[in-house]
């Protein structure tokens, strides 16, 4: 880590916007199973430190969600410009490469499988030129990804009721991504921990029948 100020500034700046956000939970779940989202975005920093980031990639990592989740700053300004403003354009390209809905206003989300259709699509675009932009989307997956299998093994089935989407086509989600990351950067170490979590998510979803 180069430059902890720049760091420490892209952690002021997902807690403003992130601060009032709590982790999914499904309807019928405990509500106090709902903690703050900035420990997922402190997770997905570590995680990209230890996939060998450099300072953009960190600062991307805690500010991953914003654009989808927070669009405008609590002070009403639009919340790419901020981060373009405040941490460059490098940063602002790496969070963007993990954003998987952008609607214009007025606009609805479009269906959760023709986003992440889209999204996978887009990421082996942009890593065709450039596998470094795939590593914040890495560390995110492995954090999800953990999350999911800890609360399944915890609390059961109940938790696939957090998704708009079926089980099955959560774990393809898994299974796409991860395949995306062993494409074009199979050397990062995070990598192989994503194939015991989304082989995880396999055995638990009943997909496979024997953990390896």
């Amino acid at each position: 880590m180069k430059n902890h100020q720049r760091v420490s500034e892209g952690f002021a700046l997902a807690a403003a916007l992130h601060h009032e956000q709590t982790r999914k939970v499904g309807k019928t779940e405990d509500p106090a199973l709902a903690i703050s989202y900035i420990t997922h975005l402190a997770e997905v920093f570590a995680l990209v430190v230890q996939g060998f980031g450099d300072d953009d990639q960190m600062i991307a990592a805690l500010l991953h969600d914003a654009i989808e989740d927070v669009p405008e700053t609590p002070d009403g300004r639009v919340t790419a410009e901020v981060i373009e403003e405040l941490f460059g354009a490098r940063v602002l390209e790496l969070v963007l490469a993990n954003t998987d809905a952008r609607p214009k206003p007025g606009e609805v989300k479009a269906p959760w499988e023709i986003r992440k259709v889209e999204h996978l699509a887009h990421l082996r675009e942009l890593a065709i030129s450039d596998p470094s932009l795939l590593l914040v989307g890495l560390a995110d997956k492995l954090s999800n990804g953990q999350a999911i299998v800890h609360d399944l093994n915890l609390r059961g089935p109940i938790v696939w009721d957090r998704f708009n989407a079926s089980k099955e086509k959560v774990v393809w989600y898994y299974e796409s991504m991860l395949k995306v990351f062993q494409d074009f950067i199979p050397n990062n170490p995070l990598v192989p921990r994503l194939e015991s979590v989304v082989h995880q998510m396999q055995v638990i979803s009943g997909k496979v029948e024997h953990s390896r």
